[in-house]
């Protein structure tokens, strides 16, 4: 499959992969969300959890976020992500993190990092999700006024904690897109 940036600075620039089972938003779903989150980028602080190759991550960068934390356990997933970065970002503007989501977001809270937008693509697994949902009831890291954008299939439901709250959730086929700021 062919991953490419589909705006800013980079658009058009074709993205390593990693061999194997990997599932990559399709150009629609990207666009659409990228099209919702267009306002927020500037300067923003991003997280890409569950980075994979970095299609989430770069394109924020491309449309202009000033720096941007990605977190994937998949060695090969790492790999693909620091060839698509070099050459293209100063290293001030990314960090590559080779670890599982729990443990990043466990890390990022007791530090109390937080971020502008956090994009999440995890894999199309109920469990993923329900993880995600009890750690962030415990260890959210967005900014007051942040948005977590959320990719899920359809067919799985994210109960959101109680500190997030639901912007607005969009389908495109199979696939869901939820945004939730924190809740006050």
């Amino acid at each position: 499959m062919s991953l490419r940036i589909g705006s800013g600075k980079l658009k058009g620039r074709k993205l390593s992969t990693p061999r194997g089972t990997q599932r990559f938003s399709s150009g629609r779903t990207k666009k659409a969300l990228f099209d919702f989150l267009s306002p927020h980028f500037d300067d923003a602080d991003v997280l890409d959890l569950f980075a994979g190759a970095g299609g989430l991550g770069i394109e924020a960068l491309s449309r202009g976020a000033r720096f941007c934390l990605f977190v994937d356990a998949d060695l090969q997933a790492v790999a693909a992500l620091k060839k698509n970065l070099s050459g293209f970002f100063s290293e001030d503007q990314y960090e590559i993190r080779k670890e599982d989501f729990r443990r990043a977001l466990e890390r990022l809270a007791a530090s109390e990092r937080r971020f502008d937008l956090v994009l999440a693509d995890p894999p199309y697994r109920q469990d993923f999700l329900d993880a995600l949902a009890e750690l962030w009831s415990r260890r959210p890291v967005l900014r007051a006024d942040g948005i977590l954008a959320l990719e899920h299939s359809k067919k799985q439901h994210f109960d959101a904690p109680e500190n997030l709250a639901l912007l607005e959730c969009r389908r495109y086929g199979d696939t869901m897109i939820s945004y939730y700021r924190p809740r006050e």
